[in-house]
């Protein structure tokens, strides 16, 4: 599931959503907010605020 999540986080939510069963909607909610928690890496982005090395 972390390579789908990856590759598109609406997919990852509607498979999630299904293959976890959530009962609540917080559960679903708190599926989403992990989501919008994460951080994400794209080796082509750079940095806004590169770290300065001293």
């Amino acid at each position: 599931m972390t390579k789908l999540r990856d590759i598109d986080e609406v997919a990852y939510l509607r498979f999630a959503s299904v293959h976890r069963r959530f009962e609540q909607v917080d559960e679903f909610v708190d599926a989403i907010q992990a989501l919008g928690r994460r951080i994400k890496t794209n080796a082509q982005q750079r940095e806004l605020f590169p770290t300065e090395k001293r």
